[in-house]
């Protein structure tokens, strides 16, 4: 009986010792360790294959790809496609419009280099195997530079970029989490420690060309949420898990600088306390009511007021400014004819590519009874009683609703001076009203860089061996995203990881400069 005891307590000591052994480190040589697997990580860790470079490709997540396949485009000027559209621009004019939307806070170098490689970055896709569709915009009367992918998705760019990878012999690693990046006495990155984040092992990677951080931003980091962003809870679209601010973090203590921390791709008006991802389709009755919400018909603030030229509606990087002002909540008011005419002749905007605009929202008076139960549409026989239901002074909501009647039978908007085309009378009850309130897709804020994707000081001096890409690296946009050229994100992305991966090429002889 003792002599089991002695046994069982020597089984149950092995087993606590095993629990307990301190995690395994395996060292590894390579020339290139990327750290993330959206498009910037893919693009870089393809274009480094292609070019003869030893890569390994780390994602902490269960399966490659991130945010690439909710990506419907990406951006170019001067592609083949682009060539092709009757609504041509240049390199010059695109480098321009993105400068003056940022009031020139973006890094005009980095901008330069992007936009001026965003065309050899579409046609490289296509030479592999990428589908696009259509050059296409999102906003009115903006030009086409938006390179739909086959389907809306970027999926198969995803699975086109891993091919390449695997191909040459290149390795991508799953739940592999960067830790911490390696730097010798000079301050130079000479690798990165990573760990497996089921296990706890760790590699410890020894780079010869250097650590690309491609890691996605830090949207699903409350606490550098709520340091760099003012309204740091609001509602978030595409994939969180996993942007936990890691690429950033470890440059920042690697020496690097950061800029534009407080940008973020805003998504605009949502219903109220709805998960933006449900949204983004024409096929649900909440996704076309959400489309109303970016229809340009008659919006007023929590006072009753109008507050906002709808025509920009479509415009989510200027309606989320105005949304924001009055309180981060407005409605959408419309009567019956409006309602009978979204049904029969379609929206008179698009909600991105998601709802497009003609579509014919068949699903509206479904949406409206769904949003009434929730809490974020209300429907009412008269003006008076339908301000009660939403909570704004009655006298405010007749009086805004008198002035747009006026506007609309005199064909001129005296207030904000909305395109007559948009102009619609609220005079056949019932009357309707849907509330949103302001939403994002991704921070878009990061590392310093120069035009070679290399992170740099605040002095703008580089660290050696350390680049940033997609939402890792900051400086490409001011306040926010530049919806005047849709897609750009995703082409700043898959251009820049290119371009770090082609200047250590060339620092390792692999190629000429």
């Amino acid at each position: 009986m003792l002599r089991n005891l002695f046994v069982y307590l020597a089984v149950m000591m092995l087993c606590a010792s095993s629990v307990l052994a301190a995690p395994k480190r395996q060292i590894v040589e390579t020339d290139v360790v990327v750290v993330g697997s959206g498009l910037a990580g893919l693009s870089a860790a393809a274009v480094a294959s292609e070019n003869g470079l030893k890569v390994y490709l780390i994602e902490k997540m269960p399966t490659l790809g991130g945010a690439a396949p909710f990506v419907e485009g990406t951006f170019a000027v001067e592609s083949y496609m682009q060539r092709q559209s009757s609504d041509r621009i240049t390199t010059d004019q695109a480098w321009n419009m993105a400068m003056e939307f940022s009031h020139w806070k973006a890094n005009g170098a980095v901008l330069r280099a992007l936009i001026n490689r965003s065309a050899e970055n579409v046609d490289w896709m296509k030479e592999r195997g990428v589908v696009f569709e259509k050059v296409h915009t999102v906003i009115y009367n903006g030009p086409k530079t938006w390179h739909l992918f086959h389907e809306g998705s970027g999926a198969t760019a995803v699975k086109t970029l891993v091919d390449i990878i695997h191909k040459t012999g290149n390795k991508t690693m799953t739940e592999t989490a960067g830790k911490k990046l390696i730097t010798d006495g000079k301050g130079n990155v000479v690798g990165i420690i990573a760990e497996n984040t089921d296990s706890g092992d760790e590699i410890e990677f020894h780079t010869k060309g250097g650590v690309i951080l491609c890691t996605g931003g830090f949207a699903n980091n409350l606490k550098m949420m709520k340091k760099y962003i003012a309204n740091a809870e609001q509602l978030v679209a595409g994939p969180k898990a996993g942007r936990e601010g890691d690429g950033i973090n470890m440059a920042m203590a690697a020496g690097a600088g950061t800029e534009s921390m407080s940008s973020l791709l805003v998504l605009g008006g949502i219903p109220i306390g709805q998960d933006p991802n449900q949204t983004l389709t024409d096929t649900t009755p909440l996704g076309q009511i959400t489309s109303v919400l970016r229809q340009p018909l008659l919006w007023v603030s929590k006072a009753g007021n109008r507050f906002f030229n709808e025509q920009h509606s479509s415009d989510w990087t200027v309606s989320q400014n105005a949304i924001e002002r009055v309180g981060k909540r407005y409605f959408v008011v419309m009567d019956q004819n409006t309602v009978n005419e979204l049904k029969t002749k379609g929206t008179l905007m698009p909600y991105s590519d998601w709802v497009p605009a003609g579509t014919h929202l068949n699903l509206i008076d479904e949406g409206i009874k769904e949003g009434e139960k929730k809490g974020y549409a209300f429907k009412a026989d008269t003006i008076d009683a339908l301000a009660k239901k939403i909570g704004v002074p009655a006298e405010n909501l007749k009086k805004t609703v008198a002035d747009i009647n006026r506007f609309t039978d005199y064909n001129y908007d005296e207030v904000f001076g909305k395109d007559r085309r948009f102009l619609r009378k609220v005079e056949k009850g019932p009357f309707y009203a849907v509330e949103g309130e302001p939403s994002f897709m991704s921070t878009i804020g990061g590392v310093r860089i120069n035009a070679n994707m290399q992170a740099v000081t605040d002095d703008d001096t580089p660290i050696n061996g350390l680049y940033a890409a997609g939402i890792d690296a900051g400086g490409m946009f001011g306040d926010t995203y530049d919806l005047i050229m849709p897609g750009s994100l995703s082409s700043y992305a898959a251009t820049g990881g290119r371009i770090a991966s082609e200047h250590i090429a060339v620092k390792l002889g692999k190629i000429k400069k």
